[in-house]
């Protein structure tokens, strides 16, 4: 049987998009939307626990699944902050509270909110601006109709989908962060498990100015240069092959990029050569 959310007709917002996204991820993804502001209808369907009522209706009861934050008296906000829910904060505040979040850590949890959620809501109730709601700003068009609506929300669900699998990866980087070699003096980070999008939290937990990372898709080795004063070698931008590897005097040395923060190689110790020349060691 499909769930059944109900939400406001008209022009849609991130709030909505993304409380329904949470939804179908967390509960049930096989649902049926129903967008009106019709009063008799919100009124048949506020007063039914098995009905989602998202941002539209005038209340707030868990109990009831009703999340609409624009009544007068709403005051509802983030615990310790001043922030205050909109739709989305409002049920991601309640998959919390009711289980549905349990197969994530608090650290995951955390930011999952301080990257995705809180943003939304601040940007919803005009208190910041949440550079990505654009993208789904523009989906509204003259009629605002459902299928722009349901194009946004496929839309909604790939962010959330990305954003979670991103931060899950980084705390995996996270409880990985001793296991990898250290090499002059920690200014080089060798990560040989191809950890996924590891630079951020390499930046964020160490001293290393360079990562030498193994490529398994590319069958080699990337040399990246954390530190933003940190170049290769002019003589090497741009170059690559047979005259990348005369120019550095480094067997096995790929692609270095016009650019001066990354080189190619085909073996580890090639790339430890090349981070060791961009820091003058």
């Amino acid at each position: 049987m499909k769930l059944k959310i109900v939400t406001h007709s008209g022009g849609f917002h991130s709030d909505e998009l993304f409380a329904i996204a949470l939804i179908k991820k967390f509960v049930c993804s096989n649902v049926s939307i129903v967008r009106t502001r019709d009063l008799e209808q919100l009124n048949k369907y506020l007063y039914d626990n098995k009905v989602w009522v998202i941002d539209v209706g005038g209340l707030h009861n868990d109990r009831l699944k009703n999340f609409d934050h624009h009544q007068g008296d709403f005051t509802a906000k983030w615990k310790d902050s001043d922030i205050l829910f909109s739709s989305c904060g409002l049920v991601w505040s309640y998959l919390k509270k009711s289980g549905h979040l349990s197969g994530y850590s608090r650290w995951v949890i955390s930011e999952i909110e301080n990257k995705l959620i809180k943003k939304i809501d601040l940007h919803d109730n005009g208190r910041t601006r949440w550079s990505q709601a654009i993208m789904f700003k523009l989906f509204n068009r003259e009629s605002q109709d459902d299928e722009q609506f349901f194009s946004a929300l496929q839309m909604a669900e790939f962010h959330l989908e990305n954003s979670i699998y991103f931060i899950c990866k980084e705390e995996a980087n996270r409880l990985r962060i001793d296991l990898h070699q250290y090499e002059a003096d920690g200014d080089i980070v060798v990560v040989e498990d191809g950890g996924f999008n590891i630079i951020p939290t390499i930046s964020t937990l160490t001293d290393a100015k360079v990562i030498v990372e193994s490529k398994i898709s590319e069958e080699g080795w990337s040399v990246q240069s954390i530190d933003s004063t940190i170049f290769t070698p002019i003589a090497w931008r741009g170059l690559s092959g047979d005259q990348l590897e005369f120019a550095s005097g480094i067997d096995g040395l790929v692609f270095a990029h016009r650019s001066g923060h990354l080189v190619k190689a085909k073996s580890k110790e090639a790339a430890i050569e090349a981070a060791k020349s961009m820091l003058g060691v």
